[in-house]
């Protein structure tokens, strides 16, 4: 099921914590701040935000704190047509509760992670699959993958697995160390002229030859030969090479020329007819703030950072924003969980 990779944001979100400290009072859903400007006068943030009739609202405070994350600004491909389309369009990052793909021709447009995820998903439930691949990616099996469930999914512990876990903490810990030593010894395939990378790229191609059973044209479009595996992160993609040789998926190895009201013209001049086109083409994932924070002397951070974000401290402030924090700011690194406890860390020990 398509629901296992893209579900409703509402099905992702826990409230506990904001039921057990009382929280949801301090909360307000559907809003969206649209402009920050430090008052120098009042040594406070002034904010414009819109309510979810559009209206502006006021509001100040003393410390700002932009935790907006990187992976929610998803964008629509710069392609010529795309808004003349009348059947089903939609973006991955925005998953229509109620999109039904079965028996009908599709298009999927990207052939990063969340292509090759849907594409493998929906490959056998469709009539047709049109797909592009334009440069080459690692396509590997998932890490760990001896821990994870059929097919490379998340593992479903019995209740009785649980209630081992919960009841013998030295066996959960040496389960849990198990899987993180699977995971971090894999580090080693990244560092340059080691036996790791080199193993990493002889099993990591001939994996992909096989996966593609020998077909010339698929292996030159997809398998790299001019990096190796590390150089881009490896995608993990059960099942996606296989999908590619199915007889109802179609792959192009060159971009079509333009998106039509009935489907789209292929770089041949071919036009096809599909019921649908989904865009996995991923987020702007700058660091550049989504609205106009205006600082001392009245400089946007927006303008300052269009070239490049060059005076940012410790990915956590930014020169003349007083009192203004960020979570992935600029230069940090990719452990997500470690940047949430330095950022929330260093913000705390300023403000108190």
């Amino acid at each position: 099921m398509i629901a296992d990779i893209f579900t409703k944001s509402l099905a992702r979100i826990k409230f506990d914590l904001v039921e057990k400290f009382g929280l949801r009072k301090y909360m307000r859903l559907s809003h969206e701040v649209v402009r920050a400007e430090w008052a120098e006068n009042i040594n406070r943030w002034k904010l414009t935000i819109k309510d979810p009739d559009g209206n502006c609202l006021l509001d100040e405070c003393n410390v700002l704190i932009n935790a907006g994350g990187v992976l929610n600004n998803w964008k629509w491909p710069d392609i010529e047509g795309l808004c003349d389309f009348q059947g089903t369009l939609c973006h991955t990052a925005r998953w229509p509760a109620d999109f039904d793909y079965k028996d009908r021709s599709v298009a999927v447009i990207g052939s990063g992670s969340s292509g090759i995820q849907v594409l493998a998903t929906i490959q056998p439930e469709v009539k047709k699959l049109f797909h592009w691949i334009r440069s080459p990616t690692w396509i590997t099996p998932g890490f760990a993958q001896q821990f994870a469930g059929p097919g490379g999914k998340n593992f479903r512990y019995t209740e009785d697995q649980k209630r081992k876990y919960a009841e013998d903490p030295q066996h959960a810990l040496k389960y849990r160390k198990m899987i993180e030593s699977e995971l971090n010894e894999r580090f080693k395939f990244i560092v340059q002229g080691t036996p790791e990378q080199k193993a990493a790229l002889q099993f990591a191609e001939k994996d992909m030859r096989q996966r593609l059973n020998g077909d010339r044209r698929l292996i030159d479009a997809i398998v790299p030969t001019k990096f190796v595996v590390g150089c881009r992160r490896p995608t993990p993609g059960n099942g996606y090479l296989e999908a590619l040789l199915e007889p109802n998926v179609y792959v192009y190895t060159e971009m079509f020329q333009r998106i039509t009201p009935k489907g789209f013209i292929d770089n041949e001049g071919i036009e096809h007819t599909v019921d649908a086109i989904i865009c996995a083409t991923g987020f702007n994932t700058s660091f550049i703030p989504r609205f106009p924070v205006i600082g001392r002397g009245g400089i946007n951070v927006q303008d300052r950072w269009k070239e490049y974000p060059i005076d940012s401290y410790l990915s956590l402030a930014v020169k003349d924003t007083p009192n203004y924090f960020m979570y992935y700011g600029p230069h940090v690194y990719s452990l997500l969980e470690y940047i949430q406890d330095h950022s929330t860390d260093g913000g705390l020990r300023v403000i108190f």
